[in-house]
């Protein structure tokens, strides 16, 4: 099939959490109620499974009905499940002195990330407000989960800790000016929820917990006892989350240094299957569990039922999805029905899993005319490469799937009966992967407008 030609500037982001068990021992110190391990419990909820959960008997606590499985579009009454991809799984001990694939490190001229000896620090040279920090690059569920940071020293003009959603409305805790704040950013701006006089000792670990459709912001001296800073109704989309830590600051304030985001949490739960990533494609907008992305000449749509990448057809162009969540492929698969991929010329349509934050390591079936490949990228290195004749009857639905370790290609006709077309060891952690569905055309392009349409995500 020649060279196989892949776009470049894919971004995508998101986590779980879970906290570990506890039995409710009824302790109460004045102030809280706590489960067995610490956790504070504010009045009307309980230490059900190690979180402080609200009284099943009077609410839904659980994720059975409140919308759809957690990767679901939303068009296939697909049932809904227990909580996976929680925030809670975004956890980094700073251990590795390198900005980990869960991050995007970013900062404003005068201020920098540096990573060594288990700590994260924000610094600053600047002799105006800079500011700095990491986002998680995949977005997680926050519901039943929590975002908690290590932080050693808050020395910048700000330092935050926050849950950004996929609309930019952020709750956050911020040390400033002496006060540690719960705070919350929306359209309407910044709103101090509730403050307390900044202690850097008793305020060691903060975090951010959501349980039942409210938010919690608490602090701890040890990670045991957990004291109650603010709680409301969760005021953001709890679904789609990002995971943030940054500071601002000058060359004279200092740095704010962080030496954990979710050391100790024990996630109940792991990444959501990739079975569940169900779209119909039956309306727009690709969001909130796609992001598109394209070139000039390229146009990526929801229409008709479906997802529909139109091209000028002349010169390079290449545009596409990936999933903004990551997902496990572990004892699992995804299908792609790409009976509407053109054979047009220099034209390449491609369905791939790529480790997350490596777009360059990854399985992919791909198509150009009536060559069909299957490969296994390391690296940006191909070392599985199995190719075949397409056949419009055989070959309609393509299906990535992990068994015993291997990673395996099938094709299908109906969507029903697969073949094994390529099984190989897979080289890489499927367990944590981002699907993309993508196409575009190479050199001089096939010279008139071409349109690729894929109808379905696991049809």
């Amino acid at each position: 099939m020649g060279v196989v030609l892949r776009c470049s500037g894919l971004v995508v982001l998101s986590l779980i959490v879970a906290s570990a068990a506890c039995s409710f021992q009824g302790g109460f110190d004045g102030t809280h109620y706590r489960c067995g391990d610490g956790e504070a419990c504010p009045t009307g909820q309980a230490c059900v499974a190690g979180v402080c959960t609200a009284d099943p008997a009077t609410v839904d606590g659980g994720g059975g009905d409140d919308g759809g499985a957690p990767l679901d579009g939303g068009v296939d009454g697909a049932v809904a499940q227990d909580r996976c991809g929680t925030i809670s799984l975004l956890a980094d001990d700073f251990a590795d002195n390198q900005v980990g694939r869960e991050w995007i490190a970013w900062g404003d001229t005068g201020a920098v990330t540096l990573e060594g000896a288990g700590q994260l620090q924000i610094v600053f040279a600047s002799a105006g407000e800079t500011w700095a920090g990491y986002t998680s690059r995949n977005r997680f569920d926050l519901r039943d989960g929590e975002l908690r940071a290590g932080v050693v020293q808050a020395g910048a003009t700000d330092t935050v800790l926050e849950l950004k959603d996929r609309t930019g409305d952020r709750c956050q805790l911020v040390a400033e000016a002496g006060q540690l704040v719960a705070r919350v950013v929306d359209g309407a701006g910044a709103s101090d929820r509730a403050s307390v006089p900044y202690v850097p000792s008793v305020h060691r670990y903060w975090r951010m917990r959501e349980v039942g459709g409210t938010l919690f912001w608490e602090t701890s001296a040890d990670q045991q006892a957990w004291t109650l800073l603010h709680a409301e109704p969760t005021p953001i989309d709890a679904a789609h989350v990002h995971g943030v830590v940054a500071a601002a600051g000058s060359a004279t304030t200092g740095s704010a240094i962080f030496d954990s985001v979710n050391v100790g949490v024990t996630p109940a739960l792991g990444f959501c299957a990739a079975a569940t990533v169900h779209d119909e494609f039956a309306s727009s907008p690709l969001e909130p569990i796609w992001s598109g992305w394209s070139d000039s000449g390229c146009n990526v749509t929801e229409e008709g039922g479906d997802l529909t990448m139109t091209f000028a057809g002349t010169g390079e162009s290449w545009c596409g999805i990936e999933t903004w969540h990551l997902v496990d492929l572990t004892a699992s698969s995804v299908t792609l029905d790409a009976g509407g991929a053109p054979d047009a010329l220099r034209f390449v349509s491609y369905f791939q899993v790529i480790a997350m934050g490596d777009d360059s390591t990854v399985l992919e079936i791909g198509r150009e005319q009536t060559s069909l490949w299957f490969q296994q990228w390391i690296g940006g290195n191909s070392v599985t490469s199995v190719d075949r004749t397409y056949s419009a009857s055989n070959d309609r639905f393509w299906r990535l799937r992990e068994d015993a370790g291997d990673a395996v290609f099938e094709t299908s006709g109906d969507g029903t009966s697969f073949t094994q077309r390529a099984r190989v060891p897979a080289q890489f952690d499927l367990s944590r992967v981002e699907i993309t569905i993508g196409a575009g055309h190479y050199g001089s392009g096939p010279g008139t407008p071409v349109t690729a349409r894929f109808a379905a995500v696991n049809p």
